[in-house]
C-alpha cells in the first residue's frame, strides 16, 4: 500500500502505546503532536513530511499534500480539489481545453494538479479538419477548408474559372459565349458575389434554342418555312416532299418517318452528363440537335469536365485527381499527359486527290469530260483550306489520331480517325485543330511495318485508262484493319464506306508527317445513287454520287452505253456479288496541334 499507508499503522500503534503507558514521554501532548510537523517523519496525523518550512512545494508546513487542498500553489498548473468550471480546476481530457480555435489541436499535458492545456497549430494540409492552416499551399483545391481566392490563377472547387487562367487553357473564364451557330441565343451569366469579386470566378455560358423568326439571322426558326423566314430557304429541295436532299440545303425532311435516314429530329436525348443537347430549327427541313460540352466545373451536375480542369480537387463529381470517366492512364506513366489521357499525335490530311474512280460531268451531246483530270478540279484543296459554308472552321478535316504515336515495327498503336474541327489556313499544317462532338470518330488499330508494303490496292478494282493509279503505301508504314464508315466525311459530301482502310508512310521518327497515305472503300450501287453532291461543287452540284461515274445510273449521255469513254467502271464489292465502286484516295499529312477536348458543333 507504500509508506504513506504504513506510515499511518506506525503513528496509530505509537499512539495507542502511550495511551496504555506502555513507555514514551508524558509530556507528548496534542501540542506536541504538531511540533513534530516537520520533522521529517511521518507522524500521526501527517499526510506527508517533508522536513521543511516551504509552502510551496507539494507538501504544506502544515503537513498535508498540496494537491487536492482547493488552493493551486505555486508549484501546481491547478487543483484537483477545485470543481470542473471553476477557476483553478484540472483539465481531465483535451475537451476541456477547447479553445475554438479549427487551426489548434487541443490536448492534455501533466497530470494531477500539474496537468494543464496544450494547443499544437496545425501546419499540414487536411481535408474536413475545419482549418485553412497559415503554410504555403493554403488554397482551396489543397485543402476544401481554405476559402476560394478568384484571381489566383488557380481552378478551384467552388469556382467554375480563374480569371486569371490565360484564354484557351483549362480553366479559363469566358468573356465572349459566341457559339457560331445562329440559332441559339447566347448568354454569359456571372453569378452574385458571395465574396468581394468571386462571382467573376462563377462565370459560365449558357445556350438556348432562338425561337424568333427574323429574316438574314442565319437561323430557320421553329416551325418557319421559306415564305415567313428567308433563311429556311432550301434551294431546288422541296421541304416536306418525303426525299432528304443534304446537297440542296436541307438537314431532314419532315416527311421521313422517324427513325429513317433523313428523318428530321423531334427531341436531342443524350446519356453523356457532359454533354448538352438542343434542339434548333424544330418543325423544319433544317432541324438539328445541337451539342455542346460542359465546361464548368459545378459540383452536383454528375459531370466531370476532365478537358476543362476538372478532377476531385476542382469538381465534387469527380472521382480521380485526373477525373471520370475519361481518364485513359495513370499520371507518371509513358505517353500520360497532365490530365490522365494517353498522349495523342494528330496527322491532319493537308491533300487529297481521288485516284479511282473519276469523276465525269454530262456535258450534253455525248461529250463526257473527266473533271478529276482537269487542272479545275480544286474541291478537295479548297475545302481542306477554306471556310465556304462560315462556320468558321475549314470545310475538309480528317484527322488520323494516333493515342500514343508508337512506330516500332510489327506493333500496334489504337488511333481514331476524326472528322474535326480545324481552323481555315492558307498552308493546312499550320492550324490549330479540335474535335467535333457531333461527328462520330472512327476507333481502328494501326500496325507498324518498317519495310514492305501496308496498303496496296484490291486485285482487278483499278481502271487503267486513269492516267495516275493509285499509289501503295510503303515501309516505313502503317496499315489499318478493315472497317464500315457509313458516314464518312469528305467535306460537305458524305460517303458510305464499307470495308474501308487507311495507310500512310512515315516522313521520320518521330513521324511529324505522312508522305504517302491511301484511304481505300466500297461505295455499293444503292448508296452512291442515295449520295447527293453539294449544290455548291461546280457543274455536278446537286446530283447524285451515281450520276457521275463510269457504269452509274445516270439519265444522260455518261452511262455506261453513250459517250462514256471509260464505259462500266464499277467492280464488285467485298460480298462478292454487290455492285458499286473502290474508292482510292491518296493523300500527305501533316502534324498538327490537337486539342481532344469537344467543341460545339452542329
Amino acid at each position: 500500500m507504500g509508506w504513506f499507508s504504513n506510515g499511518v499503522r506506525v503513528a496509530a500503534a505509537a499512539a495507542w502505546l502511550v495511551a496504555a503507558g506502555c513507555g514514551g514521554d508524558s509530556d507528548d501532548t496534542p501540542d506536541a503532536a504538531v511540533d513534530r510537523c516537520g520533522n521529517g517523519r511521518l507522524d500521526f496525523g501527517e499526510q506527508c513530511d517533508d522536513g521543511n518550512t516551504n509552502d510551496d512545494d507539494e507538501c504544506t508546513t502544515a503537513c498535508v499534500f498540496a494537491c487536492g487542498d482547493g488552493i493551486v500553489q505555486a508549484s501546481e498548473t491547478c487543483d484537483v480539489g477545485i470543481a470542473a468550471g471553476e477557476a483553478g480546476a484540472c483539465p481531465m481530457a483535451s475537451g476541456d481545453c477547447d479553445d475554438g480555435d479549427a487551426c489548434t489541436v487541443d490536448g492534455v499535458t501533466g497530470e494531477r494538479c500539474t496537468a494543464q492545456c496544450d494547443h499544437q497549430i496545425i501546419e499540414s494540409l487536411i481535408d474536413g479538419d475545419g482549418c485553412c492552416p497559415a503554410v504555403d499551399g493554403a488554397i482551396e483545391r489543397n485543402d476544401f477548408d481554405c476559402a476560394p481566392v478568384c484571381g489566383n490563377g488557380i481552378l478551384e472547387l467552388s469556382e467554375t474559372c480563374d480569371t486569371a487562367i490565360p484564354a484557351g487553357e483549362p480553366g479559363a473564364c469566358p468573356t465572349d459565349c459566341d457559339d457560331g451557330q445562329p440559332c441559339t441565343d447566347d448568354t454569359l451569366v456571372v453569378p452574385e458575389d458571395i465574396r468581394p469579386g468571386d462571382g467573376a470566378c462563377r462565370a459560365t455560358c449558357e445556350y438556348a434554342p432562338r425561337t424568333v423568326v427574323e429574316n438574314g439571322d442565319g437561323c430557320c426558326a421553329p416551325g418557319a418555312d421559306p415564305t415567313t423566314d428567308d433563311d429556311c430557304a432550301t434551294g431546288t429541295a422541296v421541304c416536306g416532299d418525303g426525299t432528304f436532299q443534304p446537297g440542296r440545303g436541307e438537314r431532314c425532311d419532315t416527311a421521313i418517318a422517324a427513325g429513317e435516314p433523313g428523318a428530321c429530329p423531334t427531341e436531342c436525348p443524350t446519356d453523356d452528363a457532359c454533354t448538352r443537347a438542343l434542339l434548333l430549327s424544330a418543325g423544319t427541313c433544317k432541324a438539328q440537335c445541337w451539342q455542346y460540352p460542359v465546361t464548368a466545373t459545378v459540383s452536383g451536375d454528375e459531370c466531370c469536365p476532365v478537358f476543362y480542369g476538372g478532377n476531385n480537387r476542382t469538381d465534387g463529381d469527380c472521382e480521380t485527381s485526373c477525373g471520370t470517366p475519361a481518364q485513359e492512364c495513370e499520371l507518371g506513366t509513358d505517353d500520360c499527359d497532365e490530365n490522365c489521357r494517353i498522349e495523342r499525335t494528330a496527322f491532319r490530311i493537308v491533300s487529297l486527290s481521288l485516284a479511282d474512280p473519276h469523276i465525269f460531268w454530262d456535258a450534253g451531246n455525248g461529250n463526257c469530260p473527266d473533271l478529276t483530270s482537269t487542272a479545275n478540279n480544286t474541291v478537295f484543296p479548297d475545302a481542306i483550306q477554306q471556310d465556304a459554308d462560315m462556320d468558321g472552321f475549314a470545310d475538309l478535316t480528317i484527322l488520323n489520331v494516333m493515342k500514343p504515336l508508337n512506330q516500332v515495327d510489327g506493333e500496334s498503336t489504337a488511333m481514331d480517325i476524326v472528322f474535326g474541327n480545324c481552323l481555315p489556313n492558307a498552308d493546312p499544317a499550320m492550324t490549330q485543330c479540335t474535335a467535333d462532338p457531333l461527328t462520330p470518330r472512327i476507333s481502328v488499330t494501326a500496325t507498324n511495318a518498317a519495310t514492305g508494303t501496308c496498303l496496296d490496292v484490291v486485285a482487278n478494282t483499278v481502271t487503267d485508262a486513269y492516267m495516275t493509279p493509285p499509289a501503295a503505301v510503303d515501309g516505313p508504314c502503317f496499315a489499318t484493319g478493315a472497317f464500315d464508315a457509313p458516314m464518312f466525311q469528305l467535306g460537305s459530301l458524305t460517303v458510305p464506306l464499307q470495308s474501308a482502310r487507311i495507310a500512310g508512310t512515315y516522313d521520320a521518327d518521330p513521324a511529324t508527317g505522312l508522305v504517302n497515305g491511301l484511304l481505300l472503300g466500297f461505295v455499293s450501287e444503292s448508296d452512291a445513287a442515295a449520295a447527293t453532291i453539294p449544290d455548291s461543287v461546280l457543274l455536278i452540284g446537286g446530283k447524285t454520287l451515281a450520276e457521275v461515274l463510269a457504269g452509274g445510273i445516270a439519265p444522260g449521255s455518261c452511262d455506261v452505253t453513250a459517250g462514256n469513254p471509260i464505259g462500266d467502271d464499277r467492280d464488285v464489292g467485298p460480298d462478292g456479288t454487290t455492285r458499286g465502286w473502290y474508292f482510292y484516295v491518296n493523300f500527305t499529312a501533316a502534324v498538327v496541334p490537337f486539342d481532344d477536348r469537344p467543341t460545339a458543333g452542329n
